[in-house]
């Protein structure tokens, strides 16, 4: 007889918010609420979820910020909530690396000098 255990971490995406003004950049935008999790599976099976994070992703420039946990839940159950006033005092958990274009905040890799997307200078 065997057992078949095993410990994940995971990513779930939960709604995206209302618009707001991203407190990275400046821009109104969307924010892509998502949480991370460590879970224990057994025999395919998830039991167990711990280590709960709730985080906001501005689609913006790529800044993700941290949110409190019970606002997180709050969202998870299908809550309507003000995530902007929740972000006012958050500070930068991480930065995706790519650049974002200065005027319509597409993605750009960092050799382009012009945005393939509105063709204005990325330095402004």
């Amino acid at each position: 007889m065997f057992f078949m255990i095993g410990l994940i971490s995971g990513e779930k995406n939960l709604s995206k918010t209302q618009c707001m003004i991203c407190p990275n950049c400046g821009r109104y935008s969307v924010g892509q609420v998502f949480c991370t999790y460590t879970q224990l599976v057994l025999f395919f099976i998830p039991m167990l979820r711990w280590n709960i994070k709730y985080y906001v992703r501005m689609e913006c420039c790529g800044a993700v910020f941290e949110l409190e946990k019970d606002i997180g839940k709050q969202i998870e159950n299908g809550f309507v909530v003000d995530v902007q006033s929740s972000l006012t005092n958050a500070t930068v958990v991480h930065k995706d690396e790519t650049g974002y274009c200065p005027h319509c905040g597409m993605p750009l890799e960092e050799s382009f000098r012009y945005c393939p997307y509105c063709g204005n200078d990325r330095q402004v």
